[in-house]
């Protein structure tokens, strides 16, 4: 039996000439040049719901511009080892009292690291132990897809080296740090690190390496500027600390640098010299400071967090005027323990050459064993500051460092 066929119908032949088509779409869709702008418009809309509907279709692709926070968390064991290969399912990310929902990247996230390194007039003796660890920086720190920067502080700030990837440029620009000037404006110099990496965070890993003494003198920004722009950036900060007297008492070829010979020398302003007592190499007086073993306070220190999870925070959900006038309290005696600790870093101490090529290999170990769990910030009160506790679910003897929580701030 035939089958039916349906009817057709022709439309009417059009002529070919003076006629532009575009491939794959039907001769209706075509169009003779001069016609007006309105018929112009019309083909076009056609043109695109029609490629629309013969396109095949394509992997979605997620965008967002939601601010983040970002927790780079350390997890070790009873030993102290770093322990790896841990997956999102393994971890708990609670803030403001209950869990969210976090994306996990790795520790192989390229870095961008900022060395700030304080070079006052009578830091010689640490100055000498900086110089000689700018070759252990790539290598150790930022690999071969990271890249590193120099700044330098005392009275002023300087960028020494700007931003290098691979290269001797770190090794060369921290092998040449020279001291001059008697201040150190570290919160100065950390708001210009910022300010050198903010433009390369995307896809990368901010990270600051400050070498230096404790507390700030001179700066002109305040430890609440500088933790705001760390804290809204996501920065992770690393301290090295050290005791110019203590130091200074460990080189060994101290005394070379009273004579007007050594690139160390210091005239005084006032153009009298003087001749330091034997007790303090640099000119300073009074007996050294007593070693600190570094108290375990939130992850700082040299022994790790203990428990089984990175809180809870002493600080509390507080009053963010209320936190920071403890904060800068306790940060006109240790302002880098207060910095390291708000963005889950850590603060070591060192007064020999042995000593501080040991923390910098610690600190590129453990950059290299991290975690980084981001997630959308919960709460909406900009002045308080919400808590935020990470768990390892099925391993009851991991240690776990992070920051202990966050706050708005105004341009995350």
């Amino acid at each position: 039996m035939a089958i039916p066929q349906r009817p057709r119908i022709d439309c009417p032949a059009q002529p070919e000439t003076g006629r532009r088509r575009l491939a794959g779409v039907p001769a209706f869709f075509s169009f003779r040049p001069g016609s007006s702008p309105a018929y112009a418009v019309l083909v076009a809309l056609a043109v695109v719901l029609v490629l629309s509907f013969r396109l095949p279709a394509q992997d979605p692709v997620f965008r967002s511009n939601a601010p983040l926070v970002v927790a780079h968390t350390t997890v070790t064991d009873a030993k102290g080892d770093y322990v790896h290969a841990l997956e999102a399912e393994d971890f708990t990310l609670i803030a403001d009292g209950r869990p969210v929902a976090f994306d996990l990247d790795f520790s192989f996230v390229p870095i961008s690291l900022v060395v700030v390194a304080e070079n006052c007039g009578d830091c010689g003796a640490a100055i000498k132990k900086m110089r000689k660890v700018g070759v252990m920086l790539l290598p150790l720190i930022t690999g071969e897809r990271g890249e590193a920067a120099l700044v330098t502080y005392s009275d002023s700030v300087r960028v020494v080296q700007r931003f290098e990837r691979g290269g001797t440029g770190i090794t060369e620009a921290m092998a040449a740090i020279r001291p001059s000037g008697n201040g150190a404006a570290l919160y100065d110099a950390l708001a210009e690190a910022v300010h050198l990496l903010t433009p390369r965070l995307r896809g990368r890993r901010g990270v600051i390496l400050h070498i230096g003494e404790k507390v700030d003198r001179g700066s002109q920004r305040s430890f609440e500027e500088a933790a705001n722009l760390l804290e809204r950036n996501n920065i992770l900060v690393y301290s090295l600390t050290f005791s110019r007297i203590r130091s200074a008492f460990t080189d060994k070829e101290a005394w070379k640098d009273r004579t007007e010979e050594s690139e160390f020398h210091e005239k005084p302003k006032d153009g009298i010299l003087r001749t330091p007592p034997p007790t303090a190499p640099y000119g300073l007086p009074g007996p050294p400071e007593p070693h600190s073993t570094g108290a375990v306070v939130m992850g700082q220190g040299a022994a790790p967090n203990p428990g089984p999870s990175s809180g809870p925070s002493p600080m509390g959900d507080a009053n963010l005027l209320g936190l920071f006038d403890i904060l800068r309290d306790a940060a006109r005696k240790n302002a880098t323990r207060e910095l390291t600790q708000l963005t889950g870093g850590l603060e070591e101490s060192f007064n020999k050459q042995a000593a501080l090529e040991k923390a910098v290999a610690r600190i590129g170990e453990e950059l290299h064993s991290q975690y980084l769990l981001s997630f959308r910030p919960v709460g909406t009160d900009p002045n308080r500051f919400y808590r935020i506790e990470i768990r390892v679910t099925n391993n009851p003897n991991a240690r776990i460092r992070t920051r202990p929580g966050y706050w708005l701030a105004a341009e995350r």
